[in-house]
């Protein structure tokens, strides 16, 4: 998390930042409700792709 000097956009729900916001592997910045979206989100295919591979085995 960072804090701003000025305010913009979240790259997802175009939200105005104020204070906080998060910046995403691949260069996004998002408000910390699109960043807590993007944490479950990377969880579930995590836990899919590890299924997957122990399926194959």
């Amino acid at each position: 998390m960072s804090i701003l000097t000025s305010t913009f956009n979240c790259s997802n729900c175009s939200k105005t930042l104020w204070l906080k916001y998060y910046k995403l592997p691949n260069g996004k910045i998002v408000c910390p409700k699109c960043y807590d979206i993007y944490k479950s989100t990377e969880e579930i295919d995590t836990y899919l792709n590890r299924k997957k591979v122990i399926e194959n085995l």
